[in-house]
C-alpha cells in the first residue's frame, strides 16, 4: 500500500514537473534522473529477490 501511495505522488510530481516546462532547470533533471535510477535498481531488487 506504501508503495502504490509512493508511485503515485512520484507520478504526480513528474507530471507536475512537465506541465510546468523547466526541462532546462540542471537541479530537477537530476532529481529526476536519480529517481529512475533508483526506479530501475528497486525492479531488479524485486526480480532477484521478490518479496513476499
Amino acid at each position: 500500500m506504501k508503495l502504490i501511495a509512493h508511485i503515485a505522488s512520484e507520478t504526480w510530481r513528474v507530471i507536475r514537473y512537465l506541465a510546468t516546462g523547466h526541462t532546462n532547470s540542471r537541479r530537477d533533471r537530476q532529481a529526476l534522473a536519480s529517481y529512475w535510477r533508483y526506479q530501475a535498481t528497486e525492479r531488479a531488487a524485486e526480480t532477484r529477490s521478490p518479496r513476499t
